[in-house]
């Protein structure tokens, strides 16, 4: 296998999973914005997971799919792969296809000084499209997430990050890749973002069957009063960690700000043409902001948590207990919106 001489320039983006769509795309021939991929995959949703350290995501797990069912692109999608199924990706780069990989980020040395990351940073969920191969240096040619440039990664790290046992959602060797476009090809966008907010919907409605795991509107609406009692759920030091964690949930961590509803009001902007489209804008722009809010709350909270008395670590917990109401009424509304417009039952 030949090294290419000239390496592609990823094009950096916000999340992990639509930057590397994106990427596999654009070396494809498919001209398809982030937003879009956000927007085509109906990202936004809600999960919190009651561990001993809560993870609250504004995802819906469903993005991949949504996106291949609407956009129907050409595609091969393998959701567990083994050691053997190399070949296959080794085919694919010997054929100029880029692959997008799902990874354990604690095994990418290039996010950790050239190391592994410690056991608490494994994450699973996390994805780069792979670009190169070296086998004479067994070094791979990945793109990931904000990164400008390719990143080298040694071959036995890879094999680790892909079939990681991590109970943070495993990663389970999953991959997937996309065929060169037809020149004839072409997306209706707004038809894209009529089935988009469909699929919002049935996001927001759906019920968890995990004890310790909250979806949806009801999960919202339970997490009002569950973050009460977040202090006798988890090791009361670590209350202003989790607060801390979930204000990046919320703002930082891959979703492009306000849990991903930022990138989705800008898709829906661009996209949407309906006679209802200026309600429907701004009552997403209502969720934005007050997801946005809720994230600040969490800021604050978890800069002076650990320093407060009980009765002021209460009226904060009170505090984000209110903004996640608001953050619940904002999507009840865009719920009953997308409801009254197509017609749709929970």
């Amino acid at each position: 296998m030949k090294k290419e001489k000239n390496r592609y320039i990823p094009i950096p983006g916000k999340h992990c999973e639509s930057s590397a769509i994106v990427n596999a795309l654009i070396f494809q021939s498919y001209f398809i914005t982030e937003e879009q991929v956000i927007g085509a995959g109906a990202a936004p949703g809600f999960v919190y997971e009651k561990t001993g350290f809560p993870f609250l995501g504004g995802r819906s797990h469903t993005m991949k799919g949504c996106f291949f069912r609407t956009c129907m692109i050409p595609h091969t999608f393998k959701e567990k792969s083994t050691v053997s199924d190399w070949n296959d990706i080794e085919h694919c780069i010997n054929q100029n296809i880029p692959v997008i990989l799902r990874v354990d980020m604690r095994f990418l040395p290039y996010l950790f000084n050239g190391k592994f990351g410690p056991r608490h940073m494994s994450f699973g969920w996390h994805y780069v499209t792979l670009f190169g191969l070296d086998n004479e240096k067994k070094i791979a040619q990945v793109s990931d997430t904000s990164f400008s440039e390719l990143k080298d990664i040694s071959y036995n790290a890879l094999k680790k990050a892909r079939f990681s046992k991590t109970k943070v959602y495993p990663p389970n060797g999953e991959y997937y890749y996309f065929y060169k476009s037809d020149t004839n090809f072409s997306i209706n966008w707004n038809e894209i973002a009529m089935l988009s907010l469909k699929q919002y919907f049935f996001n927001m409605n759906e019920k968890s069957e995990q004890k310790n795991q909250l979806k949806g509107l009801s999960g919202l609406h339970k997490l009002t009063e569950d973050i009460l009692g977040l202090p006798k759920t988890v090791m009361p030091f670590l209350v202003g960690a989790i607060l801390d964690f979930h204000y990046g949930c919320i703002e930082i961590n891959g979703t492009g700000g306000s849990a991903f509803r930022t990138m989705y009001y800008r898709f829906l902007e661009k996209h949407l043409s309906c006679d209802n489209r200026n309600i429907i804008l701004a009552s997403a722009k209502q969720c934005e902001l007050s997801w946005h809010n809720l994230a600040e709350t969490y800021k604050y909270g978890a800069s002076i948590y650990n320093k407060e008395t009980k009765v002021r670590k209460k009226e904060l917990l009170l505090n984000i207990s209110e903004r996640i109401k608001n953050v619940y009424e904002a999507e009840n509304e865009m719920n009953c919106l997308i409801k009254e417009l197509f017609n749709l039952s929970n």
